[in-house]
């Protein structure tokens, strides 16, 4: 039997919080999807609350924004309020995290758009004030978008449990006001101002969003406690909660990033969610990060060289393949002489056989000489600027690079009757060994993962 909210028709329960149950329902006029939040029949329904349930939607709808959820509508249906939303499908943030398979750079892109939003609706005059993994959600295309925006205003603190425990219900549903305000949220996320009760500006979203960063890294709450009491306790504590050594490596800029957010005097965090969102963008744009989680029973690119020892050999190495094809196109009159003479005498004993072999491989060289010259540029520019997707390319074009090297390998043998054999021998085994080198040394500087491909936009393995 299908349940209707004004012109909404109710399909499915999607979710269920605090202050109400989410439905997916269908717009009867526009014919379209949306998600609708019925105000709890647990919750109280006094003209106060009806009232500041109305103002918080008010509030939420003028808020347009890629990161958010819109708004569409807000009405009553037998005596009980409701909102639309736009209906997002995606995957919740909380569940990503779960998964463990967020790279550094999806984490820096997620937090650039969160810390967007929350910067958004600052300068509007709206706190979200309960900003947790379980209110965001990712979508296909990869958006994370912000839920319950300006909504989470209930007297009570709620303590969320983690996958693996059970909490006493008392706890969970205590509550309490003090003289300059009252405390609203969910404790594990709360800044140490908003525990005390008092006055709330941007920066209390910011403790938050440090949190929720914190947590996508590691997969866990810096603030974790055996209780509600030890959870409070770790929150309004003076230390600032470390990355621990066991997490992903990450980069020491996000690592400050993520220091500065969780500090405890609000005075000692980003001024405002705009600062954060541009710090975010400005380490996106250097590339910072774009090392993969390690998953259980899977290991990293053993790393035996410093990564810039490995960029400095890797260059010096496509400098000496410059100069070998320089030196190669220098001489080519006096190769094709030689490997004429080469063919003539022990091949074929035919000048016009003798030249036409020569000629062909004239034109390997040629053609080989300057496949090789554009690949060393690339290798030159994309290590020398630390380009992160290096290793990616390089990878790609490995099994063309390796025959491209094993051929001008063979280089030295045209040169015999101008060297001592020794010196042959001995220049043609490096120019073999060469492309190994390099496919090690790209492994120290730009380490894989044994796990597969990622796809970007999710953080998850493709």
């Amino acid at each position: 039997m299908q349940t209707f909210m004004g012109r909404y028709t109710v399909d499915a329960e999607i979710g269920k919080g605090g202050m109400g149950v989410v439905y997916r329902a269908r717009d009867g006029r526009l014919g379209k999807t949306v998600a609708v939040k019925v105000l709890s029949q647990t919750s109280s329904l006094s003209p106060e609350s009806k009232a500041r349930f109305r103002q918080e939607a008010r509030a939420a709808a003028i808020l347009n924004h890629p990161s958010i959820v819109n708004v569409f509508d807000f009405a009553e249906q037998d005596g009980v309020p409701f909102i639309v939303y736009e209906y997002v499908e995606g995957t919740r943030l909380d569940s990503l995290i779960a998964s463990r398979n967020l790279t550094e750079a999806r984490v820096i892109e997620i937090g650039s758009q969160l810390a967007s939003a929350l910067s958004y609706a600052h300068e509007r005059g709206i706190l979200h004030r309960d900003i947790k993994p379980q209110n965001v959600i990712i979508t296909p295309e990869g958006r994370a978008k912000v839920l319950d925006f300006g909504l989470a205003k209930k007297t009570r603190l709620e303590f969320v449990p983690e996958a693996d425990e059970t909490i006493d219900t008392k706890s969970e549903n205590m509550s309490f006001e003090t003289a300059r305000g009252t405390v609203v949220g969910t404790v594990q996320y709360m800044s140490p101002e908003q525990i005390g009760g008092e006055q709330l500006d941007g920066r209390s979203d910011i403790f938050s969003l440090g949190i929720v960063l914190y947590e996508m890294i590691v997969g866990s709450n810096p603030f974790r406690g055996e209780s509600f009491a030890s959870t409070i306790g770790k929150i309004i504590s003076p230390e600032t909660p470390a990355l621990p050594p066991s997490s992903m490596r990450v980069s020491a800029e996000l690592q400050e990033t993520i220091k500065r957010c969780l500090q405890k005097r609000r005075e000692d965090r980003y001024p405002s969610a705009k600062m954060l969102a541009d710090e975010l963008d400005r380490l996106r744009a250097s590339g910072s990060g774009w090392l993969k989680p390690q998953p259980i029973g899977e290991q990293p690119d053993v790393v035996l060289i410093p990564k810039t020892m490995s960029r400095v050999c890797m260059i010096l190495l496509q400098v000496m393949y410059l100069a070998t094809y320089g030196v190669a196109l220098f001489y080519l009159g006096d190769f094709v002489n030689d490997v004429l003479n080469l063919v003539r005498d022990y091949v074929t004993g035919n000048y016009t056989a003798a030249r036409d072999i020569a000629r062909w491989v004239t034109t390997v060289l040629m053609v080989t000489g300057c496949c090789g010259i554009a690949l060393r540029l690339y290798l030159i520019a994309s290590v020398g600027f630390d380009d992160p997707e290096t290793g990616i390319q390089f990878r790609k074009l490995f099994p063309f690079l390796f025959i491209l090297d094993e051929i001008w390998a063979l280089t030295p043998l045209l040169l015999y009757s101008r060297w001592r054999p020794g010196v042959t021998i001995l220049c043609l085994a490096f120019l073999a060994y060469a492309p190994i080198a390099q496919r090690n040394l790209v492994r120290n500087a730009y380490p894989s993962r044994r796990s597969g491909k990622f796809d970007r936009s999710t953080g998850r393995p493709a």
